[in-house]
């Protein structure tokens, strides 16, 4: 009998630890930089751009917040680092969005974006110089990154020199626009060098613009290429001189 308990007590601890198993799921990473808006702003003073991308200065954050409230808008942090912080007046929700968009394209552009191998060599004839030369327009035109490869053989360690100045000859015959994305490496028995097309390159750079700093801080410049209006400067020098004359007289 006591026997029998044993038995029954050690099989619902058993049952008890199975049930009490956690399974946990890898995290998703955050692509996008969280931006604070409105009352989520800890500081108590923020420099203000309006919504037409004007510098207003430092206001209290409260008053900035009830600001961006009265146009239906918000209150976005988007230079915390500064001092006081710059914060803007936009909207939100299609600021969010236009930065998750943004981030999307620039996925799919990564996904589609393949590097397409181009094997070259020191003796290369004319007829497949060329050969290579309309298959490597062919994929920069594609959008496809290239990897231009020379292998040495034997004495052609030697002349290191010659095969650099045959990648360089071959990549100026390219008609298709395109910027390097490394130079001439050395790799083993290898050298090569990576381009990439220009348009691609000029895309990707304005993507990753726009996920860093999607809201640029116009502190000195305002958004739409207008110039923002400065104050005239007193000279505290000048003043308590004029100041010190008066008293005197």
């Amino acid at each position: 009998m006591h026997g029998k308990i044993l038995f029954h007590k050690t099989k619902v601890n058993n049952l008890k630890n199975t049930m009490r198993k956690s399974y946990k799921f890898a995290k998703k990473k955050r692509t996008l930089s969280r931006y604070k808006s409105n009352y989520s702003i800890k500081s108590s003073e923020v420099n203000v751009i309006d919504e037409t991308g004007t510098n207003i200065g430092i206001l209290n954050t409260k008053e900035a917040i009830q600001r961006a409230k009265d146009i239906d808008m918000d209150l976005v942090e988007v230079n915390p680092n500064s001092s006081p912080p710059t914060a803007k007046i936009i909207n939100y929700g299609s600021f969010k969005y236009k930065q998750e968009k943004a981030a999307k394209e620039q996925k799919k552009r990564q996904k589609k974006i393949e590097v397409k191998g181009i094997r070259l060599s020191s003796k290369i004839s004319e007829h497949d110089m060329e050969t290579r030369i309309k298959q490597t327009n062919k994929f920069l035109d594609d959008g496809h990154k290239i990897k231009i490869e020379l292998i040495l053989r034997g004495r052609e360690f030697q002349h290191i020199g010659k095969a650099k100045d045959t990648i360089t000859e071959f990549s100026k015959k390219l008609a298709h626009p395109f910027i390097i994305e490394q130079h001439i490496s050395k790799q083993g028995n290898k050298l090569f060098m990576i381009i990439i097309p220009e348009k691609i390159a000029e895309e990707i750079k304005e993507t990753t613009k726009t996920q860093k700093n999607p809201t640029r801080d116009t502190t000195n410049n305002v958004a739409g290429g207008q110039k923002e209006k400065k104050l005239p400067i007193t000279d505290t020098k000048k003043v308590t001189a004029e100041k010190k004359e008066k008293e005197i007289k």
